[in-house]
């Protein structure tokens, strides 16, 4: 009976190819030369190579090797996810790697949903014969969320040029507001 868990060589493996990809580049990503700490991109050249590198390099293919390797799709997918938002951070741009959290989940969930809705499956009628109805829209569909954001976050949030070389501090606090007819509100504030 197989457990699991992933074979120490596998695991070994899969490492040593990501530092390999990405463990070169990293205090290079962010940092002034001869330093290692990360700095807001100034000169106006942006960085959005960086983030198809580290989509495809980092998410698709160290991913990809590690969802095979488990036979499941979540490795591909959380490291696709967390991969350009990380080069944003490297760079110095936290909100940015939220904005581009936020299009690396969204837009390949937003795509499936598509993919299903215009599928124009027929109602369950209890057989198997529809059983799969949808699933190659919703994977192509889903595949072109993932692409545009990519492409979105290369191009727009990638070659976003910084208005002052100040740092911005990241802070956070709950708020509570009262309305005049007496509806109460909590939210959470916070600049990135």
């Amino acid at each position: 009976m197989r457990s699991g868990l992933l074979p120490v060589r596998t695991v070994t493996a899969v490492v040593a190819l990501g530092a390999l990809l990405l463990g070169p580049a990293a205090p290079v990503l962010g940092a002034e030369p001869g330093t290692s700490s990360p700095r807001p991109d100034t000169n106006g050249d942006g960085y959005p190579a960086q983030i198809v590198l580290a989509d495809f390099a980092g998410g698709l293919v160290v991913g990809g090797v590690l969802s095979i390797a488990t036979k499941n799709a979540a490795p591909v997918l959380l490291t696709w996810s967390l991969a350009s938002p990380t080069v944003h951070v490297v760079h110095g741009h936290p909100g940015r790697g939220a904005v581009s959290l936020l299009l690396h989940v969204g837009l390949p969930i937003l795509g499936v949903f598509a993919g299903v809705k215009l599928a124009n499956c027929p109602a369950n009628t209890g057989d198997d014969s529809d059983a799969f109805c949808g699933l190659g829209e919703a994977l192509a569909f889903g595949v072109l969320g993932m692409v545009t954001a990519t492409a979105v976050d290369a191009a727009v949030l990638g070659q976003m040029h910084d208005q002052s070389p100040r740092a911005v501090v990241p802070a956070s606090a709950p708020a509570l507001t009262v309305g005049r007819n007496g509806d109460v509100s909590v939210s959470w504030r916070g600049t990135f």
